[in-house]
């Protein structure tokens, strides 16, 4: 989902759980638990002016923080505040979160790794691969080809409505299939003309993950897996359907002082692949690294992904920066150090900024699990990347 529109959510006191809805209680979680070896030691110069930094910020109400920056002068990963704020878990680099939207990436590298084995074509058909009965109620998706989704000009109504929040909040765990969220769009008039212009729409990356799942005849966890994963020695992401004891709890704000759990809400976030990876910052510093390096697709697709187009005057300011035109499952941003390009990510709980800065060769990835002062990440963030540039 559009980071800035769930912090907006979240300051207007929108998105707290309706408890007379349901009787349910949260068990109490262990300890978070995770192993640090084979996550690299600080070789940068500002390691320490970066950690002061992040240390400043996080005494003025953000939950917890996890960071990788890399450039020429070596790489930095850092921490600060709580992974589990019950259980008085501080956060460590290994420690795993929800990185929502930035899965897109992930999901659009694996679509053109596909392309480069020959089993899709970009101008291929979702309802090549995809049945009447999953695509019929969905507006533009019968005619939309897979280079629509990847780069959200398909006018494919997004699932993320009004109703669709109200279901998920008002119940623990709605075990929503994939197939369950794309009901969200059933009866809702397509967004734009097909392939005309950008309308950004999560439910383009959940068809585009079941198209994966019919072409390859693996679940996504596989798929991620073994296609990424593995190959890149991301130890620590993993493609989730449900919530897993070892991932950081996400915190969201209550009168702007009091944090709470917000796992009835990123419950229902999970199985699809617009959203359901967790990670760290430091995989996810590595996977943008090997993105714009050519360690993951060939130099042909990633210049296709890199394919800017002009987005509506409306898409305005993002957390990454100015967001000035999309690709093919990546955004370009206009920031004052500079263009950079990536993904940003926000679910009730957990936010991510993930870009990498072509001109310097610099790889900043930026993770939080809430807290009740959110411009205070976003100073965080300025105050960081003058640091660095």
């Amino acid at each position: 989902m559009n980071i800035r529109v769930i912090i907006n959510s979240l300051l207007a006191g929108t998105l707290f759980i309706n408890t007379s809805c349901s009787e349910e209680v949260l068990p109490p979680r262990d300890a978070l638990t995770c192993q640090l070896s084979g996550i690299p030691a600080n070789t940068h110069p500002k390691s320490d002016e970066f950690q002061a930094i992040i240390d400043k910020y996080g005494v003025e109400g953000i939950a917890g923080q996890s960071l990788m920056i890399e450039n020429a002068e070596g790489l930095w990963l850092g921490t600060a505040g709580k992974a589990d704020i019950g259980t008085d878990t501080d956060m460590q680099a290994c420690h795993k979160m929800l990185i929502a939207s930035c899965t897109k990436t992930f999901t659009a590298s694996l679509i053109f790794l596909l392309v480069e084995e020959g089993r899709l074509s970009l101008s291929d058909k979702l309802s090549n691969y995809l049945s009447a009965e999953v695509l019929g109620e969905i507006a533009n998706a019968e005619e939309a080809e897979i280079q629509h989704c990847l780069s959200h000009t398909s006018g494919i109504p997004d699932y993320y409505t009004p109703q669709f929040e109200l279901d998920r909040i008002s119940t623990f765990d709605n075990d929503f299939s994939q197939e369950d969220i794309l009901t969200y769009t059933h009866g809702k008039k397509a967004e734009t003309t097909l392939g005309r212009t950008y309308s950004y729409s999560n439910s383009n990356y959940v068809l585009l993950g079941l198209l994966m799942e019919e072409l390859l005849q693996q679940p996504l966890a596989q798929i991620f897996e073994e296609r990424l994963f593995t190959p890149l020695g991301l130890n620590d992401t993993r493609f989730i359907s449900a919530v897993p004891a070892d991932m950081v709890s996400g915190y969201f704000p209550y009168n702007g002082q009091a944090l709470y759990e917000a796992e009835r809400l990123y419950g229902d976030e999970v199985g699809t692949a617009d959203g359901g990876i967790i990670s760290t910052a430091y995989d996810m510093g590595r996977f943008m690294t090997g993105l714009a390096e050519g360690e993951i697709v060939k130099q042909e697709s990633l210049q296709k992904m890199t394919a800017w187009f002009d987005i509506p005057t409306e898409g305005g300011e993002e957390d990454g920066g100015k967001l000035i035109a999309n690709g093919f499952g990546l955004e370009l941003y206009e920031t004052k150090e500079g263009v950079a390009y990536g993904h940003t990510g926000a679910a009730d709980g957990f936010y991510s900024i993930m870009l990498y800065f072509p001109e310097q060769q610099t790889t900043f990835v930026y993770q939080i699990n809430g807290g009740t002062n959110f411009s205070a990440w976003l100073d965080a963030v300025d105050e960081l990347r003058e640091m660095i540039f």
